[in-house]
């Protein structure tokens, strides 16, 4: 009998991977920030929200009676998601979608409904999103203009130590850009809040082929950029829900178009309340990398929180602050 792959492997790792995995997902993820201002954009293009309690309802039905209940595919559940953040004024907006998307296997090229991420030979992205599902009425017009010349993404694998189920790949596709635009939102009998948007930013992307939730209490993850050193960090941290198991922590810097993971002995994450507080981490230390204390929130979700931390390493503190999200699996 044949089989269907859960994935497929395109040449451009930024391209689609076309999951087909029952439980599986993939999202684009681009955030901006323009620190004249203390403006952040956030937009995401998902293929299977595995955040969405329906599609894990299904999912556990499903591998609890797989021949009495239909596969829940990522394509059932597409989303566009923005967050945007204007000195104090946050707005959040996600629209979901039943299948209506296309995105290419040659490249990045994404069609969520009128939603759209495309991408010319030189590398530059342009992205507009404008999902309407309930008032404020949010919309994106962004142009991604990589910095660093010469690199090429390259996948890496995520909770192999943990007990998860599935496979979870992370790819860094853009991780330093200049970030030019503009951002709506609108408001039924009002004049709406719209600004112009010139700041730097970062792209990368995640699949996989099982909910994030089985093995993990929490994961959290960020990037730090150095637009003088054109220069990026970004981590993911993983906390198992084995009290018994050790976080897992991948750091990777990117200069030079090279990346690196760095190998740190030192790495001390001050995680929330989980019974008491639903949130961000208080502060984190990746040896003598990064240390990063919390300064403010951007948006809070069900199953996740962003905010912004003031960073310092050796003895350095940063211009820019992190962006980092704490994400919550159900």
């Amino acid at each position: 009998m044949p089989t269907i792959p859960l994935y497929k492997h395109p040449t451009n790792p930024n391209a689609s991977h076309d999951v087909a995995s029952p439980g599986g997902y993939e999202f684009w993820h681009f955030d901006a920030q323009d620190p004249e201002h203390d403006r952040v954009v956030i937009v995401r293009f998902i293929i299977g929200n595995v955040f969405v309690p329906r599609y894990l309802k299904r999912y556990e039905r499903y591998r609890r009676h797989p021949t009495r209940n239909a596969p829940p595919v990522p394509r059932e559940f597409v989303a566009v998601e923005v967050v945007a953040y204007d000195a104090g004024r946050r707005f959040h907006e996600v629209e979901f979608f039943n299948g209506d998307c296309s995105a290419s296997m040659d490249r990045l090229d994404l069609d969520f409904w009128s939603n759209t991420v495309r991408t010319n030979g030189a590398g530059e992205l342009t992205l507009s999103a404008a999902p309407c599902s309930r008032s404020p009425h949010l919309s994106v017009r962004f142009t991604f203009t990589p910095r660093i010349a010469g690199f090429e993404p390259g996948e890496r694998a995520l909770f192999e130590e943990l007990s998860t189920e599935g496979e979870h790949r992370w790819i860094i596709a853009a991780p330093l850009c200049d970030v030019t635009g503009e951002v709506r939102a609108e408001q039924p009998g009002s004049s709406g809040h719209a600004f112009a948007f010139r700041g730097v930013g970062y792209h990368d992307h995640h699949y996989g082929t099982a909910p994030l939730g089985s093995g993990l209490r929490g994961a959290f993850r960020g990037r730090v950029l150095d637009p003088e050193g054109d220069r990026c960090l970004a981590f993911q941290v993983a906390r198992p829900r084995d009290a018994r198991a050790t976080d897992e922590c991948h750091v990777i810097e990117i200069a030079g178009g090279t990346a690196r993971e760095l190998r740190l002995e030192q790495i001390e994450v001050d995680w929330p309340g989980w019974r008491s507080h639903f949130g961000p981490p208080r502060g984190a230390r990746f040896g003598d990398q990064l240390v990063l204390t919390y300064a403010k929130g951007l948006a809070l979700t069900t199953t996740s929180a962003h905010a912004a931390y003031e960073v310092g390493a050796k003895g350095k503190r940063f211009a820019l602050p992190a962006l980092c999200e704490m994400v919550h699996p159900r």
